[in-house]
């Protein structure tokens, strides 16, 4: 194993929140095999953010973006769903904390993976987060998405989170065969027209 790998791997485990989370910085940025299995070994007992205090809970926060910005999304799927149908308060509290953009950036990543559960997730974050300039890569997802409730999450997502460029998709879903369908649509645009006065 690389010598500084190594050092890394042995820092992520002991020492302050704030060399911890210094070391999972490093290992992402080396993003060998070695180093996303030290980081992905660290979420086998994770616990409910609840049970830590704020520096704990940025790393492990940032130790799943980390993750995330490697095409490993299971961490982050594991730090946001606190056994909720939505993103808990609290989450979105350390979202933003640890950095909003990053992890919006996350979740867009996140659409496009291959497991249901992450890509729902993906569409809980960005809807909390507000992020329209996730509004394309909603559009694209949910255009292609066959899980119903996935779907269901992407298009909440584009309430809080279309742009004008939306407009044309939303209007067609307005034609959707299922109702909430297009009820969602519907409130997307109204929010979209709103804005716009």
């Amino acid at each position: 194993m690389n010598p500084a790998v190594s050092a890394w791997i042995d820092q992520l485990n002991e020492g302050s929140w704030v060399g911890r989370t210094q070391a999972a910085e490093s290992l992402g940025k080396i993003g060998s095999p070695q180093a996303i299995k030290a980081l992905e070994d660290l979420f086998v007992n994770y616990h409910f953010m609840s049970r830590h205090d704020h520096a704990c809970n940025d790393f492990y926060f940032t130790t799943a973006l980390v993750l995330a910005e490697l095409d490993h999304f299971h961490a982050f799927r594991i730090v946001v769903d606190e056994d909720a149908p939505f993103v808990r308060s609290r989450v979105v509290t350390v979202l933003k904390r640890v950095g909003r953009d990053r992890s919006i950036d996350a979740a867009i990543r996140m659409l496009g993976s291959s497991n249901p559960g992450e890509r729902y997730w993906a569409g809980e974050v960005l809807y909390v987060l507000n992020a329209v300039r996730a509004s394309d890569a909603l559009l694209k997802a949910q255009h292609k998405e066959a899980v119903w409730d996935i779907r269901l999450a992407l298009l909440r997502a584009l309430i809080t989170c279309a742009d004008e460029a939306a407009v044309p998709t939303l209007e067609a879903l307005l034609l959707d065969q299922h109702r909430s369908i297009r009820q969602l649509a519907q409130m997307a645009l109204e929010k979209l027209r709103t804005a716009g006065t």
